[in-house]
């Protein structure tokens, strides 16, 4: 996973990317509430998706695991677009791209990498390695 970064871009940039994250698992945590079934009874895999797309959503806020949890939401977000899994109820007749969106917005996530204000930063981010003098070699 340490190697799948190059590097981790902080300052405006690193906030940019967070404001990225942020916007994308927020939509994603929503249509994950607005999959739940109403009553109890409801499919399995209806409840599985709408986990998969919460918990998604929260550790890309996060940016935990950024590539793997963008993947999987970008994978989600692909199945409602081409209509293969149940889309959240549209509010407004534009809303129909949104899924679109929020894919390219997933693979932007993903290709850049989660920034510098994350826990994948914290966790695999560069380190400073500190090397210790070599002793001169002592003569017999």
């Amino acid at each position: 996973m340490a190697g799948h970064f190059s590097r981790y871009v902080g300052g405006l940039p690193g906030i940019g990317l967070l404001i990225l994250r942020a916007t994308v698992g927020v939509i994603a945590i929503a249509q994950g509430c607005a999959l739940v079934p109403n009553h109890e009874s409801g499919p399995l895999w209806l409840w599985f998706l709408a986990a998969v797309l919460g918990l998604g959503g929260a550790a890309l806020i996060l940016g935990i695991l950024t590539a793997l949890t963008g993947l999987t939401i970008g994978l989600a977000e692909s199945g409602a677009a081409c209509s293969l899994l149940p889309s959240p109820p549209l509010v407004s007749p534009h809303s129909q791209a949104a899924p679109v969106l929020v894919i390219v917005m997933t693979i932007v996530v993903i290709l850049i990498g989660p920034g510098a204000f994350s826990i994948d930063a914290r966790l695999f981010g560069l380190r400073e390695v500190k090397i210790p003098p070599i002793p001169p070699p002592s003569e017999f």
